[in-house]
């Protein structure tokens, strides 16, 4: 029985989204970014999040575009951690823009 279960929650926790991502950063987020239709919104690195330290190698910022589904939720979590002065973990992947895209956001 308890050999079941561990590997029921080892399988979830292995397809869980945003658990096998790219770079995976934790610390404060230290600037929102945001575009407007005139600045080239949706798909122009809609919200752009950047984080002491690093939130991905190389580049200054990691986005999440409008047509993300969860796009409001996200925002809303980072928003929420940025005011608060809570930490995050930052889940991203290297887009073939070269930028990186949230995939998972946790705020701790």
């Amino acid at each position: 029985m308890k050999i079941k279960m561990l590997i029921a929650v080892w399988s979830s926790l292995a397809l869980a989204p945003g658990l096998a991502a790219d770079y995976i950063a934790s610390g404060k987020i230290t600037k929102t970014g945001y575009v407007a239709a005139r600045g080239g919104a949706p798909g122009n690195y809609d919200f752009r999040v950047t984080m002491a330290p690093e939130a991905c190698p190389g580049t200054p910022w990691a986005y999440v575009n409008l047509s993300d589904p969860n796009y409001k939720a996200i925002v809303a979590a980072l928003i929420a951690a940025q005011v608060s002065g809570k930490d995050i973990t930052l889940h991203s992947d290297r887009a073939p823009n070269n930028w990186c895209e949230i995939v998972f956001v946790e705020v701790r």
